[in-house]
């Protein structure tokens, strides 16, 4: 069985998910920098975040409203993005962790 889903910004969208908040957007970032840590993986010294709306949209189950928090640094004036973490805007749990340096892009195979 294949499973899709997919993530979408909220910006130009119109939902039938309840896309209100039971955490806020610093719970996010500090749930999302936790996991990081609980990963063992390393936060550099001067590493920034954006916070941004969103939800899940999943095929056969209810799409959850998250933010999606992107960890990233800035080094020669161009930004590099390290992990992408998605937090379920209700529960505050972790819906998705992507550890974007070891990602392979589709392109590259």
């Amino acid at each position: 069985m294949l499973l899709l889903r997919s993530c979408t910004h909220t910006s130009s969208q119109r939902f039938t998910v309840d896309t209100r908040s039971s955490i806020t957007r610093e719970a996010a970032l500090n749930l999302a920098e936790q996991e990081v840590i609980r990963r063992g993986l390393p936060l550099p010294s001067k590493w920034k975040t954006h916070v941004q709306d969103s939800f899940v949209d999943h095929e056969f189950r209810r799409s959850p409203a998250i933010f999606a928090v992107t960890i990233y640094v800035v080094a020669n004036g161009k930004r590099k993005n390290l992990y992408e973490v998605n937090v379920d805007k209700q529960s505050g749990k972790i819906e998705d962790f992507l550890d974007t340096q070891r990602a392979v892009p589709i392109d590259a195979r």
